[in-house]
């Protein structure tokens, strides 16, 4: 069982090899909501897993904070850094960042909230919450990055 909030599980995931790239590859070839496959990693970590439904449920809840916060200011930011050669649109690349970061930082929080009791009891649970969550876009590679990320962290002493 870990100890770490969702957000904090997140940023150290994410900061594990492959990770990051893992997710982006979710987030820009499968449509993937990375912040629910981080969710459902961390869930995971504790060896509670979700159903199928349960998690395209909190899916749906949480689409509308993505589609209208969390995209567009991914949009922005990508924009602004296609215009790098101009010094103003690097500042406000930044800022327009730290805003996206936010607003994620708000969707995990909102997650840890809704998966607080949520769950059962698997020892499959990392593998069965990704494949729930992704489904064919999570390529066995995928998994085992993701299942390598949770093992540095446990080794690590942060699980």
């Amino acid at each position: 069982m870990t100890d770490l909030s969702l957000p904090e599980f997140a940023k150290s995931l994410y900061a594990r090899f492959g990770v990051r790239e893992a997710c982006l590859y979710l987030q820009d070839e499968a449509g993937c909501d990375v912040v629910l496959v981080l969710a459902g990693a961390w869930l995971g970590a504790q060896g509670r897993r979700l159903a199928p439904l349960e998690w395209r449920a909190l899916e749906q809840e949480a689409a509308p904070w993505r589609e209208v916060v969390v995209e567009p200011l991914r949009s922005v930011r990508r924009h602004l850094k296609e215009q790098s050669g101009e010094p103003a649109a690097g500042d406000l690349r930044e800022r327009v960042q730290q805003a996206e970061i936010q607003a994620e930082l708000h969707s995990l929080q909102w997650l840890e909230a809704r998966l607080a009791e949520a769950g059962k009891a698997e020892d499959n649970a990392l593998c069965r919450n990704l494949e729930a969550i992704v489904g064919a876009g999570m390529s066995a590679v995928m998994q085992r990055v993701f299942r390598a990320g949770v093992e540095d962290l446990r080794r690590s002493g942060l699980l």
